[in-house]
């Protein structure tokens, strides 16, 4: 029984160490991920710092997050978030245009991994008027 449990506790304690050698992540999440094309601002994505395993990671200082938008006939991402230190997440606006189309919203942040998302913006031609 004692030599089981040493062995999980070596298992356990290798493992941690596994996981704080993974170098944290960025997380882009964009909701909703379909907009309207119609020349507005959306504060639609979320930045978060993540631990190798998904976890939320706090920033030990201030971190800045810089963002790009593939197509920048569809819209523009704002440039960067600072997520301040003791924070996991920051929230970013698409400014749209009025052309349909996809965009890769792609966020780097030094010592952490890149990540992407893609936004859709579509024409909506239903312009009635909402009776009630």
């Amino acid at each position: 029984m004692t030599m089981l449990l040493a062995l999980t506790l070596v298992v356990m304690s290798q493992t941690a160490v596994a996981e704080a050698s993974e170098p944290p992540a960025l997380n882009v999440e964009l909701s909703p991920p379909i907009i309207t094309a119609d020349g507005g601002s959306h504060e639609i994505a979320v930045v978060q710092l993540e631990t190798g395993n998904g976890y939320p990671y706090m920033a030990q200082r201030d971190v800045t997050v810089y963002l790009a938008s593939s197509d920048l006939d569809v819209g523009l991402v704002d440039e960067a978030v600072v997520l301040p230190a003791g924070r996991s997440y920051a929230k970013a606006s698409f400014n749209a245009s009025y052309i349909s189309g996809m965009s890769v919203i792609t966020a780097t942040a030094a010592r952490f991994t890149t990540d992407e998302a893609i936004i859709q913006s579509v024409r909506s031609d239903f312009d009635a008027p909402l009776r009630v």
